[in-house]
């Protein structure tokens, strides 16, 4: 029976290793780097972060599991093989990205960062409090993650709107798209949440340029930044620019173009910033449930969308996405060949072609 290779870096593989032995009994479970054995034997990767070329070592793999909400750290790869790349699509992951959205928003929301100063320097002072009918809060993507915490938001009473690269509607959340919408989307928001996904469009697209359009005379009492989507969208030094100018009034950062983040940067001890570790969202391996099927929580899905077709959906459901064959029940069943293409892009892309003897990644933004 083919076998599945997890090759996981910067989190501990073990917990992965034991749900998928206890999910797939039968299957061989191989561990990179310690236990790689024979490559030919590997039909499915697991994957977080796996060093570029180990795919393309693999002459039978099937697919590629993104183990996180992100394809992205797959297809840096410059050697990705010509399979599927899967992402997971799992309940526990939203909730996880909403709850911390929520918590930055509120945090900026009700001073918690100013009342902290205070605390530690023993001052009782009340400041005046707006409500959050009155706050103006704007979340950069549409995807499953966005407009779960879009709505968890506008539910707590934010004036919630919406900008996605593609129209999208939400309830009772106004929106926007494309370059168009961008400036009126900024120019109404106090604060800006971001779960964009990263593409060559949205690279540096975190910039001072961007920042100056939020609004800062609000019912928040300055503009804000929340980044939870990843790294390679914001420029550190434009983000610290407008905290010193006041375009920002402070800044929420979970994610950097490279990490972890260096000690020297001055975005650590900076007073209006908060940073955490990359851990707004990270999966939980106990989160998964027992197969990936339609009805199962091991939701899996490509990771593309072709321009002008329905987004592929949950595995065995779309002609254009993965089919499962029907000859195994155990964690990971067997995958025909896709139809309609033959590599999946990322959230934000389109059908890969032929260039050159090379795949062209075509990213037709759907975020």
């Amino acid at each position: 029976m083919p076998a599945i290779l997890l090759a996981v870096t910067g989190l501990d593989p073990r917990p992965w290793e034991q749900r998928m032995r206890a999910l797939a009994p039968r299957r061989d479970i191989y561990l990179w780097p310690q236990r790689l054995g024979d490559p030919a034997d590997i039909a499915y990767a697991c994957a977080w972060h796996a060093p570029r070329g180990l795919f393309a070592r693999l002459p039978r793999l099937q697919a590629i599991f993104s183990l996180g909400a992100g394809v992205d750290h797959v297809l840096a790869d410059p050697d990705l093989p010509d399979v599927p790349v899967v992402r997971i699509v799992d309940p526990d992951l939203t909730m996880r990205m909403t709850e911390y959205v929520v918590l930055h928003v509120l945090m900026h929301h009700r001073r918690h960062r100013l009342y902290d100063t205070q605390q530690r320097e023993r001052v009782w002072h009340e400041h005046e409090q707006a409500p959050a009918s009155a706050v103006a809060v704007g979340v950069m993507g549409l995807g499953v993650l966005g407009r779960a915490a879009a709505l968890a938001l506008r539910r707590l009473g934010f004036r919630v709107a919406g900008w996605s690269r593609t129209a999208k509607t939400l309830p009772d959340v106004e929106t926007f798209h494309g370059d168009d919408g961008l400036e009126a989307f900024l120019r109404r928001t106090e604060i800006l949440v971001c779960l964009l996904p990263a593409t060559p469009a949205t690279h540096g697209m975190l910039k001072l340029e961007l920042i100056r359009k939020l609004e800062r005379d609000g019912a928040a009492g300055g503009a804000y930044l929340i980044n939870a989507a990843r790294g390679a969208l914001q420029v550190d030094a434009d983000i610290l620019a407008a905290l010193e100018e006041g375009s920002l009034a402070g800044a929420t950062l979970d994610v950097f173009a490279s990490e972890p983040l260096a000690p020297a940067s001055p975005l650590w001890r900076h007073p209006k910033v908060t940073i955490t570790p990359h851990n707004a969202a990270a999966s939980d391996p106990r989160a998964r449930r027992q197969r990936v099927a339609p009805d199962r929580a091991l939701r899996a899905r490509p990771a593309a969308r072709a321009r002008g077709r329905s987004r592929a959906g949950i595995l065995g459901r779309d002609q254009k996405g993965l089919r499962p064959n029907q000859n195994d029940s155990g964690l990971f069943k067997d995958f025909a060949r896709p139809r309609g293409h033959t590599r999946c892009c990322g959230p934000a892309c389109g059908v890969p072609k032929r260039r050159d003897g090379r795949w062209a990644r075509c990213y037709a933004a759907s975020s």
